[in-house]
């Protein structure tokens, strides 16, 4: 990665609003909407489970409308008008060409609908292989929304299940909780499934960061060895899990994790895209357990500063994390030769700006008699984040 593509990088995660509520171990899934997210909108007004029958092309190219044989109703609103209650053994239309290859053994979907004008009006479909899909979403829907724990265990049994939807649907309800939320759970979880579940060839590799993560919550010490295996020996399939991992193995081995974790960001030899990756791992230690790893972290970042590669990084999460014990080595890197890269002097000024210590306040009156405009600058940027 070369300066430029890294400062590129750089920026767009300093400067682009991140989202608060999401794991951060599985931030490279898509979120898209959750089944219970969608049928507890008040735009769900009817969620119905059935088969494909009779698509019609018609229109502009791929147009159409296909019928929907009513299996289930997972959710009817009784506020509707009766004519539009839909009951097992009912059809409607679902406005779009939706091919059915086998008349005998049909595409089943669960469809999610809202009423336009007095009639159905079809707006997201799920393609199912059975109904355990509605006994699914039927169980999720009656979790209590307060009860995130016990909402995370439900969705944890059917993240291996064998019809993908659900699992992806169950993995999507774990990208959205926070970081303490599944720290929270991880303990409580089946190690023997998780260790499968890492172990299976056939897992999709965006899952092995968080189970990689949920064995070091409810593992053994056998597992810590484990997943430094898979640390030891990166593949082109673990590659994408690997602050997972890295999370896990700390949460199994604090000690020896946390030392190598040290070395690593000491050593110039370890790639970049390495380092990126356990700064990852502590923004996620930082929003799962703030004040337990705060020594740790502090120290971690101490040595990015000194090492220089990443002190631009290490600087912004200090600012973020509102960590001030570095305060006069931050000031001392500004204007020093291999510290004097745009993005990190910004970096450092957006730190004073934001510190409480007086030698912050000093520092930044210095830079303003040389620099009025480019201070101005940062502490207008500051502000606008702030809003």
């Amino acid at each position: 990665m070369n300066r430029w593509t890294r400062s590129l990088w750089l920026a767009a995660l300093f400067f682009l609003p991140a989202p608060l509520l999401a794991c951060s171990l599985c931030s490279a899934i898509k979120q898209t909407p959750t089944m219970r997210q969608d049928a507890q909108r008040d735009s769900a007004r009817l969620v119905l489970f059935g088969s494909l029958s009779n698509p019609r092309l018609g229109g502009a190219p791929g147009a159409g409308v296909t019928d929907l044989q009513v299996e289930s109703v997972v959710k009817s609103d009784p506020g509707l008008a009766k004519k539009l209650q839909r009951n097992r053994g009912d059809k409607i239309e679902v406005p779009k060409y939706l091919p059915v290859s086998d008349p005998k053994n049909p595409p089943r979907y669960i469809i999610f609908c809202d009423v336009y004008k007095d009639k159905h009006d079809p707006y997201r479909g799920i393609p199912v292989k059975s109904e355990a899909a509605v006994d699914y979403l039927k169980g999720a829907l009656a979790l209590d929304p307060k009860d995130t724990e016990g909402s995370l265990l439900y969705f944890a049994r059917y993240l291996e299940h064998t019809d993908q939807e659900i699992a992806t649907d169950a993995l999507m309800e774990f990208v959205k909780a926070t970081d303490k939320q599944v720290g929270h759970v991880a303990p409580k979880l089946d190690r023997a499934k998780v260790r499968a579940w890492l172990e299976n060839q056939k897992t999709p590799e965006e899952r092995l960061g968080l189970y990689g993560f949920l064995l070091g919550g409810c593992g053994k010490t056998e597992d810590a060895a484990y997943l430094k295996t898979l640390l030891d020996t990166p593949t082109d399939r673990t590659r994408q899990g690997r602050d997972g991992l890295w999370s896990g193995y700390l949460a199994l081995a604090p000690k020896e994790g946390w030392e190598l974790i040290h070395k690593q960001f000491a050593d110039g030899k370890v790639p970049v895209s390495e380092r990126l990756i356990l700064d990852r791992v502590m923004q996620f230690y930082h929003s799962w357990k703030p004040e337990e790893s705060r020594p740790n972290i502090l120290k971690s970042q101490a040595i990015v500063l000194k090492q220089g590669e990443l002190a631009d990084l290490a600087v912004e999460n200090l600012r973020r994390w509102e960590m001030w014990e570095h305060t006069r080595d931050v000031l001392a890197c500004y204007g020093q030769k291999g510290y004097d890269a745009p993005i990190l002097q910004r970096a450092i000024l957006r730190y004073a700006v934001c510190c409480p210590k007086p030698e912050a306040k000093e520092f930044l009156d210095k830079v303003r008699k040389q620099d009025p405009e480019l201070v101005k600058s940062v502490e207008e940027s500051v502000q606008f984040e702030r809003k």
